[in-house]
């Protein structure tokens, strides 16, 4: 039964990625924009400190590579925009070649988690979507409570 839950709470997580995406799309200039900015990449890394790799590349700060969008969900656009960024720095001979290919493969397996195909059930009883609902109430429920606490 966990495992159901699961799966059906990636795909929420999916279908939640997807609906956002498609309301605030991001063009490449507009990440560009937002993550090489200063105020705006320092207000971000502070709001979302877990949607950031940093790579020590021989620099006395080390820098900051972005993997989620401006409302913090990871982004496989954001991801594939800092493939190109570390990609970039592979040919400078001031950047630590060890690190960046660490990097490299840390956002490449990132990647990869967006390219599986997910598990989609051709129907799904009632009983089950009933179930599912009534949990997902309960989450909005308990998360309301912490709210208010």
């Amino acid at each position: 039964m966990r495992k159901t839950i699961k799966e059906e709470l990636e795909r929420l997580e999916e279908l939640l990625r997807t609906a956002r995406s498609l309301i605030h799309p991001m063009t490449t200039q507009d990440m560009i924009d937002t993550y090489v900015d200063p105020s705006s990449r320092k207000k971000l890394q502070e709001k979302y400190p877990k949607c950031w790799i940093s790579v020590n590349i021989g620099r006395p700060a080390p820098l900051m590579m972005p993997v989620c969008n401006v409302m913090g969900m990871t982004d496989p656009g954001v991801i594939d925009f800092s493939l190109k960024m570390v990609n970039k720095l592979a040919g400078n001979f001031d950047c630590d070649e060890d690190e960046l290919s660490q990097v490299r493969m840390r956002l490449q397996r990132m990647r990869n988690k967006f390219d599986k195909p997910t598990y989609r059930p051709d129907g799904m009883p009632a009983k089950r979507k009933g179930v599912t609902t009534q949990l997902l109430k309960n989450i909005r429920q308990y998360l309301d409570d912490e709210k208010l606490k």
